[in-house]
């Protein structure tokens, strides 16, 4: 049995609106969207017995739509929430740091392409992050300029980081070759095992910096 207040269901009646609703996954379409919307749920236990008479009215479809709703959720809350948005963004941010120190690799010694390399991930994390991680809190154009400097300056801890991890690496076990990877033949060696060492460590260091200084939450 369950009580509902007439204000709770003003409140999500809009968004269970259509097939995916109907049957037993209304109830479950219901206790997720008023919690999202943080309402209060308490549940009185009480001594419900087996069916004596009669057939369950839950068949194979409710059980398959119940599923299907739950998958959608839960994938839904995964690709929003702020910790995989930043992640991704990362990712995407430590691969463009690899691919680029390649590039400057060619062109100057180690630690400086390792510091271009890191300038280049900087630029695209902030990119990223502000027109998706931080998508709530979007920078207004005219920010952007003293952002992108204030953002540079927060970064600074994790390329302090990262340039700390490169030179202890360079210095103390050298730039030796490790493997090659098959069919696009990339050389992987002991710099590139340096910097991802350092992406790693500096993430914990951007995520706070960015919540905090960059993309404050406003009041």
């Amino acid at each position: 049995y369950r009580a509902i207040k007439k204000s709770v269901y003003k409140a999500v009646e809009a968004e269970m609106r259509g097939e995916r609703f109907s049957g037993y996954t209304f109830q479950v379409g219901l206790l997720h969207k008023s919690l999202k919307k943080g309402f209060k749920i308490v549940e009185i236990p009480f001594h419900f017995k087996d069916r004596t008479v009669g057939q369950s009215k839950i068949g194979p479809e409710f059980i398959f739509n119940n599923m299907i709703y739950l998958l959608r959720v839960r994938i839904k809350e995964i690709l929003t929430n702020r910790i995989f948005k930043f992640v991704m963004v990362g990712s995407i941010g430590a691969l463009t740091q690899l691919v680029s120190l390649q590039l400057w690799r060619t062109l100057f010694p180690f630690q400086l392409a390792n510091i271009l390399a890191i300038e280049c991930a900087v630029a695209a994390n902030f990119i990223l992050s502000n027109v998706w991680t931080f998508a709530d809190r979007k920078l207004k154009a005219k920010q952007i300029p003293t952002k992108f400097i204030q953002f540079n300056l927060a970064s600074g801890g994790s390329i302090l980081i990262q340039a700390m991890i490169a030179f202890l690496g360079e210095t103390f076990i050298g730039l030796k070759e490790l493997f090659t990877l098959p069919i696009i033949g990339m050389v992987i060696d002991t710099g590139i095992i340096f910097s991802v060492v350092g992406i790693l460590v500096g993430m914990f260091w951007n995520f706070f910096a960015y919540s905090f200084f960059i993309w404050k939450k406003k009041k």
